[in-house]
């Protein structure tokens, strides 16, 4: 298994309120159909309680065009997400 791969996992086996709300992905290429993941992400609130994303890369790609998604982590079949 490779580095990236056990790292992603260890996130994932985080207790809830430590697991990121979104995983931060981009094109693996200015013109490619596939996303890496490059970093996650946590809903927060600021002291105002106003709703703020904390953003975290591990990876910065540098073919890309700058822009990135944000997508819920994958749950494997059987579990939740909470």
């Amino acid at each position: 298994m490779g580095k990236i791969s056990e790292k992603a996992q260890a996130v994932m086996q985080r207790p809830d309120e430590n697991r990121p709300s979104f995983v931060v992905r981009a094109r693996q290429g200015k013109n490619s159909r596939f996303f890496q993941t490059v970093g996650y992400a946590w809903r927060k609130a600021d002291k105002n309680g106003n709703e703020i994303i904390s953003v975290k890369l591990n990876a910065m790609p540098i073919e890309t065009d700058g822009s990135f998604l944000l997508v819920p982590p994958f749950v494997p079949e059987g579990e939740t997400q909470e």
